[in-house]
């Protein structure tokens, strides 16, 4: 996960491959800008784009950069599909888009951040799926912290098809600076080393696999 977040010029959000002998198309930023999404409808692409969310200014507890608005609009009159205004620390931020299948829709994976200071920030993985004029939330967890004296842990992020259906599901592998210091305490790791989920069509949501 280290490579995927850093600091930016705006970071959100990676990927593995499917049993349709397809690989799962995927597309990932960490800046500012627009990224053309596949979709499965009469326009066959979105525009996916973040901008400075202007209904937020700097103040003594949020830095320039911090808010961010993404929006997802549709060629050729760029009609707003739906938009998503969010916030993380710094600036810093991921987001990608990952394929489920040929023919589903794409799943949305936003890296955000909390807290200040470089040894107490933290970064949670929210997955989205758009439907219904709106980003639903599908999943989230946490996927960086500290565990001492700038030792950091983070999650690195795969999608394999875990139970052979066709469809990219989600694996989190554990990762961690080394623990030399007498002032790290490994219990502040995460249990699991690795953590796998499932996408449930009927339900549009990720189910525990293993762990």
């Amino acid at each position: 996960m280290r490579a995927l977040i850093v600091p930016i010029a705006l970071i959100l959000p990676c990927l593995a491959m499917f049993t349709e002998a397809e690989a799962a198309e995927q597309s990932c930023t960490a800046t500012l800008g627009t990224l053309i999404v596949p979709w499965p409808g009469p326009t066959t692409t979105l525009e996916a784009t973040l901008r400075p969310d202007p209904s937020f200014e700097s103040t003594s507890t949020s830095a320039p950069g911090e808010h961010v608005l993404l929006r997802f609009t549709a060629p050729p009159n760029t009609r707003v599909v739906a938009q998503l205004p969010f916030y993380s620390s710094y600036g810093t931020f991921e987001f990608c888009y990952v394929t489920l299948s040929p023919r589903r829709r794409p799943i949305f994976l936003l890296v955000t951040g909390d807290r200040h200071r470089t040894n107490a920030r933290r970064e949670t993985l929210a997955v989205y799926e758009l439907r219904d004029a709106a980003l639903q939330p599908v999943f989230a967890t946490a996927t960086s912290g500290y565990f001492g004296t700038r030792a950091r842990w983070w999650y690195k992020r795969e999608f394999p098809d875990l139970d052979g259906d066709g469809v990219s599901d989600l694996r989190l592998v554990l990762d961690h600076d080394a623990n030399t210091s007498r002032l790290n305490n490994s219990s502040q790791l995460p249990r699991f080393s690795i953590l796998e989920y499932t996408f449930n069509p009927d339900t549009e949501a990720f189910d525990a696999f293993r762990r």
